[in-house]
């Protein structure tokens, strides 16, 4: 075992490690820079926590929220690692204490958000004390071209170059190569390598479900919400999460809801058995249920990065999982809205500014305190809160405002009551009120009669309760023994430099931004109607190099559908031929299963049976399983070669006038090429002989056989493919289609197989079956059965 794979064990408890993370945290142990771009739930964390413990020092971790801090320290401090989080929610006594840890050298790792790099104490703490290691986790926030840019982030590079930081590692689930390029360049470590791993999430099941409007919608979600499991569904817009919550009376989530809700609504999501949320994109940054089995989008995202970082908190205990994505041509025209709104035009930055002007001289103060919704209305031509936000980021990356945090606000705090009149009703104790009302006269005494401006956090360090209990406290004692005015409820906004009356702006990078945002929802948009498997076309799209992998699970996969439409190579016309010769020789009168087993040489009874096995045809492809010689037959078919004919639903296969010439090499076409895993050519260590074998199949044969080198690098195996599995492959469909379920949520592939192989005709002789009983014996079972006897007594002998 390795030094590092005892280390694992030792401070995590874990026996290995997941894809990609050992070669990532022995970089970083050997002092190494790196960028690792890895996918929400595939480990990121221990990649920059595992070295904190085996190196000295102590690592330094940049992170956006206050609750993504907050969870990892707690998650940290159970495994007995010493960590801790400096943030705007924790009161200054705390605060300094942690500092006073840091300066001991116990503690490994300190997290911070990225406005504690503005502080002037925290910057001559690092002056004195600077990390071994510096980490930004979510750095796509550093990059413009990113879907989350935040200003805070961008000044990390210059943080690092001033404070002398040797090491930086930057961690994201969602990076292009575009933005790949930019966070390198935002942090002045153009040469920093980088790491792109851990895309492909083998257990989730991607599908898409055309909708012809909201309705529709509506209707798959309440569908699959009959299959209780722990969901979440994403919605665009707070209307549609709204009315997801009345017609579900699902958990809702938007950032238009109150803090305590919204606290609430996280909570009981953590902690419900099986929780279903309806929420915006405001919901899941630190959000760690590993056993999250089904993501539903009920409006296509604005990009591939937040659709793939959203539908990735799915199964992240490897278990199976559902990722739907619900589409309806209006959703484009939401994001094109939004896109509209993040984009303001030059004029509205203007006039914003202009506004916030004419504000701070009529208020004599440059610090404003006035909501975006409330400034929405009186910026002329402005289309709404999102627009002046949007404008008001291009007025702070241009350094003409400053705004400020929610938690840096200030309320006003009196008392109503004298001293003696307070203790007489709050005699020294344990009670909440009681240690509220002496940490704040101990603190403040007589200004408490005059008003004294103060902060939540500033309360909680006086108090030593922390913010729940302060907020409750203050509200329980509020119009009675205190008076208090809640803090601004938004973010203030101040002007940095209001002597300058007509700002110059450099409108170059927004206009460029807009263009990528519109770029990212034209690679959005493409994502629903790709022929290629739903992962495959994702992990490209963020540059993992994984050979040929497919899912095998998507909607795609399982219907076939992603492939390319090509002309044959020789080789392959080899194999064309023989199917073409065989479909002559059995003359209309068999299905493409029956066609694909003589091929194969299969044993099967049926085929014995009828003496099949007699035919020239017979093993002419014995090198390459059933579902391959199926999958040409229909490329065949598509292509014009052949034809069905008979029932709809088990029709028979004839050569058509096309496939005679392809057959005499007259002619060639092109057909579509599947590259599926799941079927390879078998592996037998021999040719199977055949004594009668003429001439056309010899040739046929030997023609396959130069086709073995090629298909063994396209196609993997799936035994116990008959005729018998094909129609309960296609019962499946059918029944998946009904109830609007994905085909592995009726009976998985492997149960399918075993009803072939068994034949059984009653529900005791299936229950010994995997993936058989319960509910599903009872509704899914008898029509399984029913096709199973129908195939019995039609192969009767």
């Amino acid at each position: 075992m390795s030094d590092l794979q005892s280390a694992l064990r030792e401070y995590f408890g874990h026996e290995a490690f997941l894809d990609g993370q050992e070669s990532v945290i022995a970089r970083i142990v050997a002092g190494e820079d790196i960028c690792v771009i890895m996918p929400t739930g595939a480990g990121k964390s221990l990649c920059y926590q595992l070295p904190a413990m085996v190196r000295p020092g102590y690592t330094l971790v940049i992170s956006p929220l206050i609750s993504l801090m907050k969870d990892q320290v707690d998650a940290l401090t159970q495994k007995e690692i010493p960590a801790a989080c400096i943030n705007s929610a924790i009161p200054p006594s705390e605060r300094q204490a942690i500092m006073q840890e840091m300066y001991s050298g116990t503690t490994r790792l300190l997290y911070v958000a990225p406005e504690r790099l503005r502080t002037r104490d925290f910057r001559n703490f690092i002056a004195q004390m600077p990390p071994e290691l510096l980490v930004i986790d979510e750095a796509h926030c550093i990059s413009q071209w990113g879907h989350d840019f935040r200003p805070d982030y961008a000044r990390i590079g210059a943080f690092v170059e001033e404070s002398g930081i040797e090491q930086v590692a930057a961690f994201t689930a969602t990076a292009t190569p575009v933005v790949k390029e930019d966070i390198l360049q935002q942090l002045r470590r153009p040469q920093m390598d980088v790491f792109v791993t851990g895309f492909t999430r083998p257990n989730l099941a991607f599908t898409t479900v055309t909708c012809r409007n909201n309705e529709d919608k509506f209707d798959f979600v309440e569908a699959q919400l009959r299959d209780p499991q722990p969901t979440i569904i994403y919605a665009s817009t707070r209307k549609n999460v709204d009315e997801l919550g009345s017609r579900t009376r699902c958990i809702t989530y938007h950032a238009g809801l109150p803090d305590q809700e919204r606290h609430d609504a996280q909570d009981r999501f953590m902690n419900d058995a099986c929780p279903v949320i309806a929420a915006t994109n405001a919901f899941g940054m630190g959000i760690d249920r590993p056993d999250i089995r089904r993501v539903v989008h009920f409006n296509i995202p604005g990009s591939l990065e937040a659709y793939y970082q959203e539908a990735g908190r799915a199964g992240r205990d490897g278990e199976d999982a559902t990722c739907s994505l619900l589409v309806s041509h209006q959703d484009r025209f939401i994001h094109e809205f939004l896109i509209e709104m993040n984009n303001p035009p030059e004029s509205i930055v203007y006039s914003t500014y202009r506004t916030l002007q004419k504000l701070a001289d009529e208020r004599d103060s440059v610090s404003l305190e006035i909501t975006q919704s409330e400034l929405a209305e009186i910026v002329p031509d402005a289309r709404g809160d999102t627009q002046i936000s949007a404008a008001l980021k291009i007025l702070e990356k241009n350094d003409y405002v400053l705004r400020s945090f929610r938690q840096q606000n200030r309320g006003l705090l009196r008392l109503s009551r004298d001293f003696q009149e307070l203790y007489a009703k709050y005699p020294k104790g344990d009670s909440q009120r009681s240690v509220f009302i002496h940490g704040i006269i101990n603190r403040w005494s007589n200004d408490l009669f005059e008003g004294v401006p103060c902060t939540y956090g500033e309360l909680c360090g006086v108090t030593r309760l922390n913010d729940a209990q302060v907020k409750r406290v203050v509200r329980a004692l509020n119009g009675d023994d205190i008076l208090w005015v809640p803090p601004f409820a938004g973010r203030g906004v101040s002007l940095t430099r209001p002597q300058i009356i007509d700002p110059v702006i450099d409108f170059t990078e927004a206009h460029l931004h807009a263009r990528l945002e519109r770029q990212r929802l034209e690679d959005m948009m493409k994502y629903p109607t790709t022929p290629l498997c739903r992962q495959r076309f994702i992990v490209d799209y963020f540059g993992e190099t994984v050979g040929d992998w497919v899912c095998r699970i998507c909607d795609r996969c399982t219907s076939h559908d992603h492939a390319e439409r090509r002309e044959p190579t020789a080789a392959e016309n080899g194999i064309i031929v023989a199917i073409l010769t065989a479909v002559q020789e059995l003359n209309g009168r068999f299905g493409r299963s029956r066609i694909a087993q003589v091929l194969a040489g299969s044993k099967n009874a049926e085929v014995m049976r009828s003496g099949l096995n007699h035919r020239n045809s017979y093993g002419a492809l014995s090198q390459c399983d059933q579902p391959l010689l199926i999958k040409m037959i229909d490329s065949l078919r598509d292509g014009g070669c052949l034809a069905t004919v008979g029932e709809t639903k088990y029709p028979l296969i004839s050569l058509t006038d096309l496939g005679r010439d392809v057959m005499a090499g007259s002619t060639t076409v092109p057909l579509v090429f599947h590259s599926f895993d799941e079927v390879k050519p078998k592996t037998s260590t021999s040719r199977r002989r055949r004594k009668n074998g003429s001439g056309t199949a010899k040739k046929t044969a030997r023609a396959a056989a130069t086709s073995r080198d090629m298909l063994a690098d396209d196609f993997a195996p799936d035994a116990g493919m008959n005729d018998l599995y094909e129609r309960l492959c296609e019962l499946r469909t059918d029944i998946a289609s009904r109830r609007r379920l994905l085909p592995y949520q009726v009976f998985h592939n492997e149960t399918l197989r075993q009803l072939a192989d068994q034949t059984p005709l009653t529900a005791a002789e299936a229950r010994s079956i995997k993936g058989i009983g319960g509910k599903k014996e009872r509704t899914l079972l008898p029509q399984f059965l029913a096709e199973i006897e129908k195939w019995r007594q039609e192969n009767a002998g």
